[in-house]
């Protein structure tokens, strides 16, 4: 195999492998961010709907101002928004520090140097025993037994 093929294969391999590691990093991003939104309503969803249902008087326009306080305290806000970033980057961290020799390996294949086919390699042995512990169930903390 010439050198220029070799290359390429090696830059694939590092591509693919940036590729799922990056995958992971934003699926895990956007489920942590999902949950953060609903934690942060489910926190304040209690409180808020007791104080819209007191009531001083009998009024049908307080009742009313309470029901949109209500309302606009549960729904999408601003505090949703920035609990979505802050969800979304501690998961995405989360998963990038659990899949750090993979990132790792995928980089070093990408980068021009005389260790890129080492790490290509390295990246393909990680992958292959992966693919094996996941097959046969090796190297997973048995919480029940058989």
């Amino acid at each position: 195999m010439n050198a220029k093929a070799a290359n390429i294969i090696t830059k694939a391999v590092g591509a693919v492998g940036a590729g799922f590691v990056l995958y992971d990093v934003n699926k895990a991003g956007v489920m942590e961010s999902q949950m953060t939104i609903k934690n942060g309503i489910a926190g304040r969803l209690p409180k808020a709907y007791n104080q819209s249902r007191k009531q001083d008087s009998m009024s049908h326009v307080a009742s009313n101002v309470n029901d949109y306080i209500f309302k606009e305290k549960v729904s999408f806000s601003l505090r949703d928004k920035l609990n979505a970033v802050k969800g979304y980057a501690v998961g995405g961290a989360e998963q990038l520090v659990a899949h750090v020799v993979p990132a790792a390996l995928a980089a070093g294949a990408l980068i021009k140097n005389r260790l890129s086919k080492a790490c290509a390699i390295g990246l393909g042995v990680w992958t292959g025993y992966q693919l094996i512990c996941s097959a046969f169930n090796i190297g997973k903390i048995k919480h029940f037994r058989d």
